[in-house]
């Protein structure tokens, strides 16, 4: 009885069976994974500095723009915080920029907000304080309407600063025997005496007499029109 073979005919003259891998064909190395993710991760690494680079860049632009003469130090500060992260939100959706990359720019921007919150605070922080000059005009006394006389014995002795009251309507003559006294605002303004002196007036001016010659008795006389 004749045999009969069942299958095609093998053109390759191999036998059936299971086939040898091809003898050609690369193999996988295993220190090729090991680079790819040393370089990507080099690239990733060399990208987050460049980054932080572009971001203060457009931080400090975008701050010095801000028009500061009609709000607060610290609202600048707010504004430009608000400001940067839109924008460089924008540019990282635009851009499909990695998560990693994206939250390290956000930090390094925040830290950015905060120096410059700090700063701002120590630099403006004596606003809140009231000026030693402004206290001390609270306590310098308001001559009233009348004459007020002073003994200034020896020269360089001071009446001390005083003001005349607020308004227009109120106006002060100094005078003494022999006008041997120098007038002297809080300013640094120096008027010498003399019958003839004529002393602009200064609204909320303070002042005091200095004693150029001893034994002056120094009559102030406040008139009110």
């Amino acid at each position: 009885m004749a045999r009969i073979i069942v299958g095609g005919v093998n053109t390759n003259n191999t036998a059936p069976g299971p086939q040898s891998p091809n003898p050609t064909a690369p193999t996988a190395q295993p220190g090729d994974s090991a680079g790819k993710k040393l370089g990507k991760f080099l690239s990733d690494y060399y990208k987050i500095p460049i980054a932080m680079v572009i971001a203060l860049v457009f931080y400090l632009v975008t701050r010095a723009i801000i028009p500061s003469e009609k709000i607060t130090w610290w609202s600048v500060e707010i504004w430009t915080l608000v400001i940067s992260l839109l924008v460089l939100w924008g540019v990282s959706e635009a851009t499909k920029t990695k998560p990693e990359i994206g939250n390290s720019v956000f930090l390094f921007v925040l830290a950015m907000f905060i120096f410059f919150i700090v700063r701002g605070y120590n630099e403006h922080h004596v606003e809140d304080v009231p000026d030693q000059s402004i206290l001390n005009e609270i306590s310098i006394p308001v001559l009233g309407v009348g004459t007020h006389t002073f003994l200034l014995k020896n020269i360089g002795d001071d009446t001390g600063f005083f003001q005349y009251p607020d308004g227009d309507n109120y106006s002060g003559r100094i005078s003494s025997q022999d006008y041997g006294y120098d007038i002297q605002y809080s300013d640094n303004t120096l008027y010498h005496g003399g019958p003839k002196v004529v002393i602009p007036p200064k609204p909320h001016g303070i002042l005091k007499v200095v004693a150029t010659s001893p034994n002056q008795y120094v009559r102030v006389v406040v008139h009110k029109y």
